[in-house]
């Protein structure tokens, strides 16, 4: 087998060598314990939040601007169609497809890694994606190719997303490093905090945040090395599917995830018939990125032999 140490790979970020991980967690841990991400949160009141809301329709999960296959509004669905082997899914009927997420799988994979996660109150484009596939070198270091087992919304900035994924490689693919307390995980250079069993979160009001096994918490810090230096983005990575016997598992964070996915449009005054403008309210940025695009877009992660030619023995 090659060594992927040896192969022109990204090292993981140069802070990481000298990090004091205890100091780190402990300045983290008041992050930890509160969920309330800042990307969904405004002090923007009145005719700004009405401005504002319309103009957050035009990135929203379901915006159908430049995204509905009708000239001349099409150029999202036009090079959609341009990329091969391009999947074109619902989350609401996700068993074949799931499965089919779920077929390969590295014999590294640390166990609470394993399965379909989805990015909870992520206001990309980015909806579900799986770690399993990685190319992980040990139970410590892995690495991610965005490029597979990544979905996105059909919208203009979804294909976008998508598009910037293509060219992807093994080369350019981001480094995964586990916290030497297997709390933290450092994705070069975000972070994602993985919570105890039976550790409680709560949201800014008091009220507990449900996590079921294996869900986790993605982090950002305006310094990624300091968490005191201020928290500006953050979302729940749950846990949705994975496979036990042979069978295909789906948790209860995938029944919220369909409803998401079946909810009716918000329709009102916000030109593009998702949210009513007229009648914004405190939650108005959540409200507009709740309802998720039950259609999406991804490619199949192909055997890992192809994923990671520098890495997988050839069969």
């Amino acid at each position: 087998m090659k060594s992927a140490e040896t192969q022109k790979r990204q090292k993981p970020p140069a802070f990481l060598k000298d990090l004091d991980w205890h100091k780190f967690e402990a300045a983290a841990l008041p992050v930890t314990k509160v969920y309330n991400p800042p990307q969904l949160v405004s002090s923007c009141k009145g005719v700004c939040a009405r401005v504002s809301m319309c103009f957050n329709c035009l990135f929203t999960h379901r915006s159908p601007v430049c995204a509905k296959p009708l000239i001349p509004c099409c150029c999202a669905s036009a090079v959609q169609g341009c990329i091969p082997k391009l999947a074109d899914v619902k989350l609401s009927e996700p068993d074949e497809w799931f499965v089919k997420m779920l077929s390969v799988e590295h014999p590294n994979t640390p166990e609470f890694l394993k399965g379909i996660f989805w990015m909870e109150d992520n206001y990309a484009p980015e909806v579900l994606l799986t770690f399993q596939d990685m190319d992980w070198v040990s139970g410590e270091q892995g690495y991610f190719n965005p490029k597979y087992s990544w979905t996105n919304d059909p919208t203009c900035i979804g294909t976008t997303c998508l598009c910037m994924h293509l060219n992807n490689s093994p080369s350019t693919a981001w480094p995964f490093t586990l916290s030497p307390n297997g709390k933290w995980i450092n994705i070069n250079p975000q972070w994602i905090y993985i919570p105890g069993e039976g550790e409680t979160i709560t949201r800014p009001d008091g009220s507990v945040v449900e996590m079921g096994p294996r869900d986790m918490i993605r982090v950002s810090f305006k310094n990624a090395s300091d968490p005191t230096s201020g928290m500006n983005y953050q979302y729940l990575v749950r846990l949705v599917a994975y496979v036990e016997d042979g069978k295909l598992i789906k948790t209860k964070a995938y029944d919220e995830l369909r409803r998401r996915a079946t909810m009716n449009n918000i329709i009102g005054g916000c030109p593009w018939g998702y949210y009513d403008c007229s009648a914004v309210g405190e939650n108005y940025i959540f409200d507009a990125y709740e309802p998720l695009s039950d259609r999406q877009r991804l490619l199949f992660p192909p055997p890992l032999e192809v994923m990671w030619p520098d890495s997988m023995p050839a069969v």
